[in-house]
């Protein structure tokens, strides 16, 4: 009696890993080409190889109150974000910070 329950469960487990090895052999070539698109990508809120791109250089925004001048200068910040891959809020928060920290600076205190 005690063997024959054994062999069931015995039989039982090799049925369920043989149902996960067929999963596994599924999911498999899906991840291996997951994988792949994802090397051949921009790292998410990384840094793209200079050699490969060209990142356009922010225009002063000089102070001016003219609405124009300041679409330019968002039209601007978003192309820049979008050459750089830069994807997190919280980054272009602080890249938009420094940037007019730095517009700003010269401006206050003079060297």
């Amino acid at each position: 009696m005690l063997l024959e329950t054994i062999n069931d469960i015995l039989e039982d487990f090799q049925v369920t890993l043989d149902v996960v090895r067929n999963e596994i052999t599924d999911v498999s070539p899906r991840v291996n080409l997951i994988m792949r698109r994802m090397a051949n990508q921009a790292p998410v809120g990384g840094a793209i190889p200079i050699n490969r791109l060209k990142i356009p250089k922010l225009k002063p925004f000089c102070g001016a109150r003219d609405t124009k001048i300041l679409e330019n200068l968002i039209f601007d910040l978003e192309q820049h974000f979008k050459a750089t891959n830069t994807i997190a809020k919280e980054a272009k928060v602080t890249l938009v910070m420094i940037h007019l920290l730095l517009e700003l600076y010269p401006k206050t205190h003079s060297l």
